[in-house]
């Protein structure tokens, strides 16, 4: 049951990956990153640069987001870009804000607050548009007794 929901378009999937993805790093790249880093309790030091696993672990992140938020779009029938943004928000409320809500209460999070706003609110924008993007952009099924997909009604 659960393979009929993998057949996804993957360069949808693919595409929401990157979006959210780079929405991360404008994110970051705002004054949001300073205060980010300020709730963490995190002080770079003078020279300090980011290693890999600073990129790639949030890339695989996003993509594995963006394939979940497929699957739930396609086994629920989402079809217009209303119900992707809802469908994406209400993934990104009820799952990532939440997580991310439980993580920024840890003790050694300095404004976990101020965290659970920056993370919970990334993620909420993030996977509504996630949704938007798997939900708007899928192909078309077939016609009946066509190998062409049907075209796209107006």
């Amino acid at each position: 049951m659960l393979t009929r929901h993998l057949d996804l378009h993957w360069r949808a999937v693919l595409a929401a990956a990157l979006a959210y993805y780079l929405l991360g790093a404008a994110w970051g790249a705002s004054p949001l990153g300073a205060v980010y880093y300020r709730a963490l309790g995190f002080a770079p030091s003078e020279g300090w640069v980011p290693g890999p696993a600073m990129y790639l672990v949030p890339l695989l992140g996003c993509l594995a987001a963006s394939v979940a938020t497929a699957v739930l779009a396609r086994a629920t029938n989402a079809r217009t870009v209303g119900d992707g943004l809802t469908l994406g928000a209400l993934a990104g409320t009820g799952y990532a804000a939440a997580v991310a809500g439980m993580d920024a209460v840890a003790p050694h999070n300095v404004l976990p607050g101020t965290l659970f706003g920056i993370l919970g609110g990334y993620h909420l924008v993030s996977l509504a548009v996630v949704g938007a993007i798997v939900t708007a952009w899928r192909p078309r099924p077939a016609a009946a007794g066509s190998a062409r997909p049907a075209p796209a009604s107006s």
